[in-house]
């Protein structure tokens, strides 16, 4: 998956700010690296599924 399509921590801050894939929108705000973190994880794409697969 190109960088360009996930989401991204914009600045160190604090408030640490936390970009949508492809500078789309600000996904919003975070007091610390972690939280800012968790923003990046819960907005990532979906994982992408494997034909074929038996797993």
């Amino acid at each position: 998956m190109p960088a360009h399509d996930l989401p991204l921590i914009a600045c160190g801050g604090p408030p640490c700010q936390v970009i949508s894939a492809g500078y789309e929108r600000i996904i919003g705000f975070a007091a610390t690296a972690e939280e800012a973190a968790e923003l990046v994880v819960e907005n990532l794409p979906p994982a992408p599924t494997l034909t074929g697969s038996t797993h």
